[in-house]
């Protein structure tokens, strides 16, 4: 009854995963693209799909101006065969040679009534004949008609945005400071987008486009992690766990995304205000991955701006450092030992930040030695000196 349990709770487990997978990956991709042609074109993006949008809306309706151009074309083309078979059939029961008939059809100046071409016929014969002449020349009229208009939307279509838009002034070359072939490189990217179903993503500002691809990239993250646990047999989390943890992802995602834009962290990211999408994919995905090191890391930020307060117990290590050279321990070995950070452990030897109670006998433990002359509750003169200073000025201030 345990193992159909467990199984039943790891096919749910890997179906969720599996739909973590899809749905995170899908949407990766897209906030990784649209950024990438965002951070190309920096500002003209919006611009660029602004004319593409006119450019497709515009080429719609010049295709739908050719297919009608076209079939009227054919029903010209028609309309004068059928005329001249009807004209070469009366040609021949008048005996008018068909040559003769041709040539007169082609000279614009000639007549081509039946009496100009010395031929009698009755007036039935001459109204029909008439009628088809009339048919014939209308029929050549709107093919010329239906050429000409087919040959000037097919050189707009060819002619790129710039005739597509109306824009005479670019002549079909440049558009702003976007080359011609450039526009066409990013609205083909944009169009394959588009047929995935990315073209919300378009109308999304940029910064916050690269908040979005930071915050999925967290749950995307974690869910690798989640992949690695569920995978494990000594691991057993509860059914919570797989919702908490990928929100877990995106709130750490979106906390270091902050203080990365604060300049509170720097991880090689160049100039805070423009950050690769790249380097946000990849710091997305290792919040989520690693979110207890992302919870080490934002603690460590914040106290860097709000010092840790003197907790209940905790004390000043007024002997510390004499300890430690006496015992031939030095900072690195001794906070490895007791399981601190480094930098956390130079603040307590400095005598900046006052040790917790616990550290406070992890240490004596480590140093054999008595925990009454390690550590005192009264301040170090500096942190006095401080505090007095805060206070004048403080007092210096007018209600």
């Amino acid at each position: 009854m345990r193992a159909d349990s467990s199984i039943r709770q790891w096919g749910g487990s890997l179906v969720w995963l599996l739909i973590l997978y899809i749905g995170l990956t899908y949407l990766a991709v897209g906030t990784i693209s649209v950024s990438q042609i965002n951070s190309r074109f920096g500002d003209q993006a919006s611009y660029i799909f602004h004319l593409a949008d006119i450019a497709d809306q515009q080429r719609k309706i010049r295709q739908g101006q050719l297919r009608t151009v076209e079939t009227s074309l054919d029903e010209a083309m028609q309309q004068r065969e059928f005329s001249l078979i009807a004209l070469n059939s009366q040609a021949q029961h008048l005996g008018l040679s068909l040559v003769a008939l041709r040539a007169a059809l082609e000279n614009q100046q000639a007549s081509v009534r039946l009496q100009d071409l010395g031929m009698q016929a009755d007036a039935d014969t001459s109204h029909a004949w008439d009628a088809n002449v009339t048919a014939y020349y209308r029929g050549v009229l709107m093919e010329e008609l239906a050429t000409k208009r087919r040959e000037h939307i097919l050189d707009e279509l060819r002619g790129g945005l710039a005739r597509l838009v109306g824009d005479s002034s670019a002549n079909g070359k440049v558009i702003g400071t976007i080359t011609e072939t450039q526009f066409q490189n990013a609205t083909s990217t944009a169009s394959g987008l588009r047929s995935f179903g990315y073209a919300w993503l378009f109308a999304i500002p940029s910064e916050v486009l690269t908040l979005v691809l930071a915050l999925v990239l967290g749950a995307l993250g974690s869910a690798l992690h989640m992949t690695k646990v569920a995978l494990d047999p000594a691991e057993n989390p509860s059914p919570a766990w797989y919702i908490i943890r990928p929100c877990q992802g995106v709130l750490m995602a979106l906390v270091v995304f902050v203080l990365l834009k604060a300049g509170q962290l720097t991880m090689a990211a160049g100039d805070s205000d423009a950050l690769n999408p790249f380097f946000v994919a990849f710091v997305g995905v290792v919040s989520g991955l690693l979110s207890p090191d992302a919870y080490r890391l934002i603690q460590r930020a914040g106290s860097s701006i709000i010092p840790a307060s003197t907790e209940e117990g905790a004390r000043w290590a007024f002997g510390l450092a004499a300890a430690m050279r006496e015992a031939n321990v030095d900072v690195a070995t001794l906070a490895e030992g007791i399981g601190a950070e480094k930098e956390i452990f130079d603040t307590w030897v400095a005598e900046t930040v006052p040790v917790p109670v616990r550290e406070q006998a992890l240490i004596a433990a480590w140093l054999h030695g008595d925990a009454r002359t390690l550590f005192t509750a009264d301040p170090p003169p500096m942190v006095l000196k401080l505090a007095a200073s805060s206070a004048a000025e403080a007092a210096a201030v007018p209600a």
